[in-house]
């Protein structure tokens, strides 16, 4: 390693008032780690996963309006024989 005399200074850059508060906003511990990415191919997979159970759920509504409206159907015909 090579030394550096007692003349020279470190070589560290001088900063100015606006790099050290970018730096210090930079270097916020509560940010939490940095979080990489995520590529194309991934987003477009989770996004057919969530139109795929967007599906099943419109399925399942649309089934259990059509037994709702049966239910319907017959009470009221049992309501009519019970008048009748």
């Amino acid at each position: 390693m090579a030394q550096q005399s007692k003349n020279t200074p470190p070589l560290i850059p001088s900063k100015n008032i606006e790099q050290l508060h970018y730096s210090y906003e930079s270097d916020n511990l509560f940010d939490g780690p940095p979080v990489p990415p995520k590529t194309d191919k991934l987003c477009s997979a989770r996004i057919d996963r969530l139109e795929s159970i967007m599906g099943k759920v419109a399925d399942t509504m649309s089934s259990v309006a059509d037994s709702v409206g049966q239910l319907t159907n017959q009470l009221g015909r049992m309501s009519l024989n019970d008048q009748s």
